[in-house]
């Protein structure tokens, strides 16, 4: 999905947590800002085990630090503001 524009040659729609990587080296760079979230859920009325609450704490740790950085590189985009929604504290 993403060769083409790191190859110089097209644009791509493309989820912060697919192309956050490249928007912090900048081998892409945003072209404009639409809806940030990423929702996770689990069945209604279950528990989550203990090893899905760690990959789910450590794939939002990860998200996080992505869109942190991203949020710094790019301030226009208006990112760090989303990183608060839903935290407690």
């Amino acid at each position: 999905m993403i060769q083409a524009p790191l190859l110089g040659q097209g644009v791509a729609l493309g989820w912060l947590n697919v192309v956050s990587h490249w928007l912090c080296i900048g081998a892409l760079v945003p072209a404009t800002r639409t809806g940030w979230l990423c929702h996770f859920v689990n069945a209604r009325g279950r528990e989550l085990s203990p090893q899905a609450t760690r990959v789910r704490d450590w794939l939002i740790a990860e998200l996080r630090g992505e869109a942190l950085q991203v949020g710094r590189k790019y301030p226009t985009l208006g990112i760090e503001p989303l990183l608060h929604m839903g935290k407690a504290g």
